[in-house]
């Protein structure tokens, strides 16, 4: 966003654009080959995914979908709390 903008303004623009920026850890699938896991395990309490909690290999679609439903969250609370302001 622009300074001065707001969520709404930048929403209801006629090119209207979200990009999702990921703040903790990203992988770049292309650099290991196909069928490649992992197995290390993200402290961060509410970030881990199932396999992360029970030792097992995890890929990339798990995180993906974990990082996906925080997006929506954090969209939603932005736009609920731009709603009460």
């Amino acid at each position: 966003m622009r300074d001065g903008e707001d969520i709404a303004s930048v929403l209801q623009g006629p090119h209207c654009c979200l990009k999702l920026i990921d703040f903790g850890q990203s992988i770049d699938m292309k650099q290991f080959p196909p069928g490649t896991t992992f197995t290390a395990i993200v402290t961060t309490k509410g970030f881990q995914c199932p396999e992360m909690k029970t030792n097992r290999p995890w890929t990339y679609q798990v995180c993906y979908m974990i990082d996906y439903c925080n997006t929506v969250i954090i969209i939603i609370i932005i736009i609920v709390s731009d709603l009460h302001h």
